[in-house]
C-alpha cells in the first residue's frame, strides 16, 4: 500500500472517531461533515453510514430523514450491513419515510 493511501485511511479513521466523539456531545462540525462526504464518495461505506446517523439524529444539522436515507442507502449498496439494517428499520417504522414492507424485506 502506498503512503498516500495509508495517509487517506488514517485521515478517514480520525474523522470517523471524531464523529463519534462529537456525536456524544450533539455537535458535528461542517468540516467533519464535508470530510465524511468526500470519504463516502471515495467508497468509504462507514463514512456514509456515519452521515446517515448524523442526519437521522439531527447531530449538528437539522434532522432530515430524506438526507439520512440517501447516505444509509449509499452505505448499504457498498455492503455496510449496519446501514442495511438501519435503512430497513426506518422503512419498517415509517420514520421520516413512507412505510414500505417490500423494501424492508429486501433489506433485512
Amino acid at each position: 500500500m502506498d503512503s498516500i493511501r495509508i495517509m487517506q485511511n488514517v485521515i478517514i479513521v480520525c474523522v470517523v472517531c471524531s464523529t463519534f466523539i462529537f456525536c456524544s456531545v450533539n455537535a458535528v462540525s461542517t468540516k467533519t461533515i464535508e470530510t465524511l462526504k468526500i470519504a463516502s464518495h471515495q467508497g468509504n461505506d462507514q463514512a456514509a453510514f456515519n452521515l446517515g446517523n448524523i442526519y437521522a439524529n439531527g447531530i449538528g444539522v437539522s434532522q432530515n430523514y430524506t438526507e439520512a436515507e440517501k447516505w444509509f442507502r449509499i452505505a448499504a449498496v457498498q455492503g455496510n450491513t449496519k446501514a442495511q439494517c438501519t435503512l430497513g428499520m426506518l422503512f419498517y417504522a415509517g420514520k421520516g419515510l413512507t412505510q414500505d414492507y417490500v423494501i424492508v424485506r429486501e433489506l433485512l
